[in-house]
């Protein structure tokens, strides 16, 4: 579980004040507001990287968390199974070739692409690209900012 303990964060001005809240792993959790509320804010101090003006966030030791930003996080001049495999070493799980990788660039339709930079693809390939990348590490968080953004069918 991570814990947000009364979290307050503000750039210029406040953004949000006493947030409490508990997430539970292997739970779908939305967070859901206008422009400029701090949702990717929020989500960063969750993540950890970002530390709250005031309040505490406790995460279990050890805990594994994968992240999509808003602005994808993977990088164009690799092709996809290049992005895939830096990710899942970041993490000390090269699982590129394992089937339950595989299965998920099957699954969004990627495999045929697998070995072009992903510069060369459609904006909404790329979100698929980066949805994948995020989703094939074996983590006890997954968070997605905006993962639908620009996305393809």
């Amino acid at each position: 579980m991570i814990r947000l303990c009364n979290v307050s964060f503000g750039y210029d001005r406040n953004i949000f004040s006493g947030i409490s809240y508990d997430f539970e792993p292997g739970i779908f959790y939305i967070l859901q507001g206008e422009n400029g509320v701090g949702k990717t804010t929020l989500a960063r101090i969750v993540l950890g990287l970002l530390k709250p003006d005031s309040g505490e966030v406790k995460r279990p030791k050890g805990c594994i968390m994968s992240y999509l930003p808003d602005s994808n996080g993977i990088y164009p001049e690799l092709t996809i199974r290049q992005n895939l495999r830096f990710r899942l070493g970041l993490y000390g799980a090269d699982r590129c070739k394992s089937d339950a990788a595989l299965a998920l660039l099957e699954g969004f339709g990627l495999a045929e692409h697998a070995h072009e930079r992903v510069a060369a693809l459609s904006l909404g390939t790329q979100k698929k690209c980066a949805i994948v990348c995020a989703c094939a590490i074996p983590a006890d968080f997954l968070v997605l900012d905006e993962p639908l953004n620009a996305l393809d069918r």
